[in-house]
């Protein structure tokens, strides 16, 4: 008797158990999934709201999200992630030994691309809009093998604008109906918000039969939302200044890079080790400004912040076929606290009377993230002062 098998016939959909549902990377494809959130979707007992992917009905907390086996980096989100750079997702509905028990509801677990067998070369890109939004995606995937080297590499960036136009009318009246007064707010929002992510692989087959691989997942965003509002009172007393706006930026670096060894014990044995490192910066700058009816500045503030992520992560994992069960698995995982490191943050909020309309373009021009911080303030304000008070004028 002869049997013949390979890896291509493994269907891990099909073939694992019904605690956990795999969804590869053609189904993706041939569904034409914009995003991962679009085929978690379809996956059942998953539901998809605000961005956010949920199991069991329970909210987005209790739903452990997984980048390759680990805790997705700050402020990562599945919507920037395009099918052509994940290998599977794999949903779990329990714990197992090479996950973490950190979730109650379940697991979501999206492996990226690996080992290369044949060469790619694509690039897609997509616009859409709708009633005071635009969208624009694109992506680019390359991969080649040669010999017992392979590579991968997959980058996808996006770019949402918003503009929301406000417009509203208070009125009031006393017991029998006469007016008091009226109050009209006109303004709006406009901001953008940039993504870009990163995902280089190189992967080497030793003679022995091991196969060493290094793979980092680089994530950017950035965000500006500008706020103004104008507020005229047709009839009563004002309440509150009649002019009011914000600024507010923020940029998010991540950078994740793990490097990992494998070998075979046996037939159906596995033995995998993992180290890897963590590090992310979290800048944040935030300018408000009001003016009384007089024209007179009531409050000119401006906030900034940075923090800092560094983290150090190790894991194995064993696992092998047993007779007459399915294959099991042990793992040993090892997460440091994600922290703010002593010292390796800062904190600036600043009050002075100016111009609003030079206020916003200080944050524009002078929001700079830098070695030591973000380099930015308003021209004249203490560096450090506590509180954001109200002008002399403020009514």
């Amino acid at each position: 008797m002869e049997v013949n098998a390979s890896r291509d016939s493994y269907d891990a959909r099909r073939d694992d158990t019904a605690g956990k549902i795999v969804v590869s990377r053609d189904d993706m494809v041939r569904h034409g999934d914009a995003s991962v959130l679009d085929t978690l979707k379809r996956v059942p007992g998953v539901t998809v709201s605000g961005g956010n992917a949920q199991m069991r009905g329970l909210g987005a907390g209790y739903t452990q999200i997984l980048l390759n086996g680990e805790r997705t980096p700050s402020g990562f989100s599945l919507d920037s992630l395009s099918p052509e750079s994940v290998e599977r997702i794999e949903v779990v509905r329990a714990a197992t030994a090479d996950n973490s028990t950190r979730a109650i509801a379940g697991t979501i677990n999206v492996i990226l691309k690996r080992a290369a067998s044949t060469a790619q070369r694509d690039w897609k890109a997509g616009a859409g809009a709708s009633s005071g939004m635009a969208e624009g995606k694109a992506s680019l995937n390359l991969s080649d093998r040669a010999g017992a080297f392979s590579y991968s590499f997959a980058a996808n960036a996006s770019r949402n604008t918003f503009r929301r136009p406000v417009t509203t009318v208070e009125t009031g009246g006393d017991a029998e109906g006469r007016p008091l007064y009226e109050h009209q707010l006109r303004g709006g929002d406009v901001g953008n918000f940039n993504t870009l992510n990163l995902a280089p692989r190189l992967n080497w087959e030793l003679d022995n039969g091991d196969v060493l691989s290094w793979q980092s997942f680089i994530y950017a965003n950035r965000l500006h939302y500008d706020s103004r509002y104008a507020t005229t009172y047709v009839s009563g007393a004002p309440h509150v200044d009649p002019l009011t706006g914000s600024v507010t930026a923020a940029t998010r670096r991540t950078i994740r890079s793990d490097v990992v060894w494998a070998r075979k014990l046996g037939d159906s044995a596995r033995l995998e080790s993992r180290i890897g490192i963590d590090a992310g910066n979290y800048a944040t700058a935030l300018a408000q400004s009001s003016q009384a009816a007089s024209g007179a500045a009531t409050l000119d503030c401006f906030a900034d912040g940075l923090s800092r992520d560094r983290a150090l992560r190790s894991s194995g994992k064993y696992s092998a076929a047993m007779v007459g069960v399915s294959r099991r698995a042990l793992g040993r995982h090892r997460h440091p606290q994600r922290r703010q490191r002593p010292g390796r943050g800062t904190q600036r909020q600043s009050c002075t009377q100016s111009d609003p309309a030079h206020l916003v373009q200080t944050a524009r021009r002078r929001w700079r993230p830098g070695a030591h911080g973000v380099h930015a303030h308003v021209q004249g304000a203490r560096r450090g002062q506590a509180d954001c008070a109200p002008g002399p004028d403020h009514q």
